[in-house]
Formats: C-alpha cells, sequence, structure tokens
C-alpha cells in the first residue's frame, strides 16, 4: 500500500521530479519545447508558480509554489480554462452554466464548479494533467510508441522558503551540468535559469519568486543566483577510487556541492533548516516507521553558507552524496 504524499496546508515549495519509463532517453528537443509549453499552461490552470525546470531527455524536475488556499470564483475559472483547453471550451462551458442557473439548477452547477476547483492549487492533479497531455501528445508525434511514458509516481520534496530554496533552484538549473551536457548552466536551454537569460518572461518571473523583493533589479537577481551557479572551489575528490560517497563531501561550500547529485534532493521528504525539517516531521508522522521515536534530526549537507543550512527529514545513509567523476 501506498503511502499518502506529503503535504503542507495554506501553500508551499515543492521540488517535482519524474522519470521516463525504463529510464529511457525518450525526450528529444522538440519534445522539450513542447513539454515547456504546456507545463505553462498546465501551470496556469492549476493556478501554480513554476519558479524553475529542467527539462532532460529522461527526466524532469520542476520547482513550484503552490499558493494558500484561495478557492477561484466563476470568471477566474473560466479564464484558467481558457488558457489549457481554449476560448470555445471556455464559452460553451460558460453558457452551460447560464443554463443550469436558468433552470434553477444550482445544486448541479456548484458540484461541477467544485469537482473543477478540486484540480487546482494541488500538485498532485497538476502532474497528473502535465504527465497525461504531454503522454497524450507525445504518442501523436512519436508513431509506434505503445506503453506507458512514464515511471511510476512522481517524486515530491518539501522545500524551506529563502536560502534553501534558492539552493535547491540551483540544483535543478545545474542538472545539465551535472550531466555534462554543458559546462555552463546559461547555455542549457531547457531549464528556468537558460530560459531566463534569453529573455523568456516566464523563466524570469520564476526566478524573481525565488529572491523576493530584490528581483525589482535584473542585475542583482542574476548576481545573487550566480553565487550559487558558478562555483570558484575546486572539488573535493573521494579518497578512495572505489566508492564515489565519502564523509568529505560535507567539507565542501554549498556551491560547490550543488554541482554533485545529492539525494535529500529527491529523496529526503523535506529539506532546509533543522527547525523546518523538524516541524515537517512532527507534522506528518504517519509517514514514518512506527519504531522511529525520535525526532527527525536531519543531516547536515553540507557547512553554513550565508546562512543556508540544508537537513532532511529523512536520513540517507546509503550514498547521500555522489561524487562527479
Amino acid at each position: 500500500m501506498r503511502r499518502k504524499r506529503v503535504k503542507v496546508e495554506g501553500g508551499g515549495y515543492y521540488h517535482l521530479v519524474s522519470r521516463c519509463a525504463l529510464k529511457q532517453f525518450l525526450l528529444g528537443e522538440d519534445d522539450k519545447r513542447a513539454f515547456v509549453s504546456m507545463l505553462h499552461r498546465i501551470a496556469a490552470f492549476s493556478g501554480i508558480e513554476v519558479l524553475t525546470y529542467c527539462i532532460m531527455s529522461n527526466h524532469f524536475h520542476l520547482l513550484v509554489h503552490v499558493p494558500p488556499n484561495i478557492v477561484p470564483g466563476e470568471s477566474e475559472l473560466l479564464m484558467r480554462v481558457g488558457m489549457l483547453y481554449g476560448k470555445q471550451r471556455a464559452e460553451g462551458m460558460r453558457q452551460r452554466w447560464d443554463g443550469y442557473r436558468k433552470a434553477n439548477l444550482g445544486t448541479v452547477l456548484a458540484k461541477e464548479q467544485e469537482q473543477l476547483q478540486k484540480r487546482m492549487g494541488d500538485i498532485s492533479p497538476f502532474m497528473q494533467i502535465l504527465k497525461q497531455r504531454f503522454t497524450i501528445w507525445y504518442r501523436a508525434h512519436h508513431m509506434g510508441h505503445e506503453g506507458t511514458l512514464w515511471q511510476g509516481r512522481f517524486n515530491s520534496t518539501l522545500v524551506e522558503g529563502g536560502g534553501s530554496l534558492a539552493a535547491v533552484a540551483a540544483y535543478i538549473d545545474l542538472n545539465p551540468v551535472r550531466a555534462g551536457i554543458v559546462n555552463d548552466p546559461k547555455d542549457y536551454r531547457f531549464s528556468g535559469f537558460g530560459a531566463a537569460m534569453t529573455g523568456d518572461k516566464d523563466a524570469r518571473a520564476g526566478l524573481t519568486g525565488i529572491y523576493g523583493d530584490i528581483t525589482n533589479d535584473s542585475g542583482k537577481l542574476v548576481s545573487a543566483y550566480r553565487g550559487l551557479l558558478y562555483a570558484k572551489e575546486p572539488v573535493i575528490q573521494p579518497s578512495s577510487g572505489k566508492r564515489k560517497t565519502q564523509p568529505q563531501a560535507r567539507k565542501m561550500l554549498l556551491p560547490m556541492l550543488l554541482r554533485h547529485r545529492i539525494r535529500a534532493m529527491t529523496s529526503g521528504l523535506a529539506i532546509g533548516s533543522r527547525s523546518f525539517t523538524d516541524s515537517i516531521y512532527a507534522a506528518h508522522r504517519y509517514a514514518f516507521s512506527e519504531r522511529r521515536l525520535c525526532a527527525a534530526r536531519g543531516e547536515s549537507l553540507c557547512p553554513d553558507w550565508g546562512g543556508i543550512q540544508l537537513c532532511s527529514v529523512r536520513h540517507l545513509r546509503k550514498n547521500p552524496i555522489s561524487i562527479s567523476p
């Protein structure tokens, strides 16, 4: 029996990851371009803000913000339907709802609107719509493709705001660097940072959602984010050639650490300061083994860097950090 997904009431930040079936490299450049376009439309429909993203050939990462629970009214619902399904579909829905009112079918109208509202402001229906609609598009453009496109459930990790959020965003935008596809993250077109550097308005708006007040000055935004994306410290090599994981990795400053694979970013359940991870553990005790009686201790992944401390709820003792070759 699969466990209930951990979410927070009143809005929050999430790192979402989904992989292609059997980890196959199925997504070409045209596919990635279509995915990004679809992503922004579905996010607008769902009322979810995409802060950054990275679409790779066999998986994708999203960093999203789910705003506080605000139930959209009728006009907002119709506008969102038009964004995703087109103006004709939205107009047909408006006429149907007007017909319900004229026929005194207020209960039917309320139920239909409620069902639509349930698809918004929640990462689960958001990811379901995104993956299903892209699968339909992919099959239409890749004749002969059969079976599922995606592997299992998507991973979700709660992220604390502030510095932790910026660190996770940089980790996502550094995916193509870790994979050896590019040397500079700005050169990868299918990531939030790469798209922002080409002037993409949606991508730039996403990055402003990470840094808040300073985003009125795009120069400051780029400067602040570059501090995480561009490491100047030398890579600490493993002490043994037999292992790619080693405790010395924790001595790396955050910008250098982000250039290596960190399991807590995708499997830590929640990532942020120690107080944040403790609070998530306390509020979601059901997600842990009954034998675990202690509070979340977290795992410090790196020295404190600019006030940023990264801890995870889950104890990922096996290969928590994979050192790049």
